[in-house]
């Protein structure tokens, strides 16, 4: 096994017939690097596979009322600035990946729908409790707020739509 910090250890170049990664740009400061890391490591003709979300689409089914779709944004929203996530990266992958010099780019999203009380639910209630205390801390949210938001995942009749996962693909030029 190999341990790497892809923003700041460089990679071997010209090596690799396909680089992938999922859900990880989003999460770095340096993820321009990263990208162009990855493609440098490429093969001439190799493939990148690149799949990061994009939450606009992260939305409460509006049927479980006002007070319940705005805590869900709310909290996407908080959290993600009290981690220092990019959100919206996906919508903005395949530019990147283009400006990289690559060809044949391709792109595509793809939304999941979430319930209340499933493996999706743990997840989303799980990570969220993971940061309570980072967004407790950006004075955006209440203790009873956050409460709310996690009972959320433990009601069945809760449904939302999960972020689109943008998968960008594209080969390195062969000259």
């Amino acid at each position: 096994m190999r341990a790497h910090n892809i923003v700041v250890d460089g990679l071997e170049q010209g090596v690799l017939d396909l680089v992938h990664t999922r859900n990880v740009l989003f999460h770095l400061s340096g993820r321009q690097t990263a990208l162009g890391r990855m493609v440098s490591a490429l093969k001439p003709g190799g493939v990148l596979l690149v799949e990061e979300p994009d939450f606009s689409s992260r939305v409460a089914d509006p049927r479980r009322g006002n007070a319940a779709c705005s805590l869900f944004l709310k909290a996407l929203r908080v959290a993600s600035e009290a981690v220092g996530t990019d959100i919206s990266y996906g919508r903005r992958l395949y530019a990147d990946v283009c400006a990289l010099g690559m060809i044949d780019v391709e792109a595509e999203g793809r939304a999941r729908m979430g319930r209340g009380v499933t493996p999706d639910a743990e997840f989303w209630r799980l990570s969220y409790t993971q940061v309570r205390d980072r967004i407790l801390g950006t004075g955006q949210f209440s203790p009873e707020e956050f409460d709310t938001f996690i009972a959320l995942f433990d009601d069945p009749d809760f449904i939302w739509m999960g972020a689109v996962l943008m998968a960008v693909s594209g080969r390195r030029p062969l000259a």
